[in-house]
């Protein structure tokens, strides 16, 4: 017996016609099909939301309308991309009308040279749909073989960041793949946090932002290496600085391993995966 396959899809638009058309043709799909597709929807009625919705959530894929008052379908996954927020997921822009001579095509092309996009028009065609979402299945299960042999499950995180987009986004990132993730906004609290876990919060890694107001991430490593178990911890420094000055600064403070921002979420948890079994072995 098939078990169901569990898509979550958020659509973007904020014309009700757009959206009544998409829910329309999602429900000639199931009853066509009659398949073990189950559809979850989110509607955002505009970029901004859709990128908040993004920071809680990885979608399967996102349908979203190419022409938005404010900002456009492409400005709005533009924006959500470059925040590298739902980075593997799929889009499908829709246009009201096949048009060679589309304000959006030339952005439209640029962005398909790099990303997973299509582009479809109505009026809609569950056929068309169809059609794509068989390419977003192929895509899920080819990230679920991928992420099969990579896991950071169980592995307890001190995450040392002031700014609260970046506390959401690397917490949501990491409890996605079943981390567990404490939060320090600043150098003093870092150290409480550290020096006073027990067995039942026990550190394996930390994530340090290099940059915090107060105690910087040089300084805060410096102290947690004079303990006993600080001098076995694996550090990652966060920079936005990507000059080799920067990096030799953030090893020299007693790091492992510095990123760069904005951060790549495989290379993220993939290192954190490389210094636990480091750590532990």
């Amino acid at each position: 017996m098939n078990s169901k396959i569990n898509l979550m899809i958020m659509i973007v638009s904020n014309k009700n016609d757009f959206l009544q058309e998409i829910e329309d043709n999602f429900n000639k799909l199931k009853a066509d099909l009659n398949s073990n597709l189950n559809f979850d929807f989110t509607i955002s009625r505009s970029g901004n939301e859709a990128f908040f919705k993004a920071l809680e959530s990885k979608y399967s894929l996102i349908i979203i309308d190419i022409d938005m008052k404010d900002m456009n379908g492409i400005e709005s996954i533009c924006f959500i991309k470059r925040e590298k927020l739902n980075q593997s997921t799929p889009v499908i822009f829709i246009e009201d009308t096949f048009n060679d001579q589309s304000k959006y095509l030339e952005k439209y092309l640029e962005l398909k040279k790099t990303e997973s996009v299509d582009l479809i028009f109505r009026p809609l065609s569950w056929v068309a749909l169809f059609a794509k979402i068989k390419d977003v299945l192929q895509i899920v299960n080819s990230a679920n073989s991928v992420t099969k042999t990579i896991s950071i499950e169980g592995v307890t995180i001190l995450l040392v960041e002031d700014d609260p987009v970046a506390q959401k986004v690397l917490s949501n990132c990491l409890t996605e793949e079943n981390a567990k993730v404490i939060v320090a906004d600043d150098g003093i609290l870092a150290l409480e946090i550290f020096q006073n876990q027990n067995q039942n919060q026990n550190i394996d890694i930390i994530l340090m932002d290099v940059r915090i107001p107060g105690m910087n991430g040089h300084e805060i490593t410096k102290e947690i290496r004079k303990s006993h178990h600080g001098k076995t911890i694996p550090i990652i420094g966060i920079t936005g600085n990507a000059f080799e000055e920067d990096r030799n600064a953030c090893i020299d403070a007693g790091m492992d391993e510095v990123l760069v921002k904005p951060i790549d979420f495989d290379l993220l948890i993939s290192t954190i995966a490389k210094y636990v079994v480091i750590k532990k072995s």
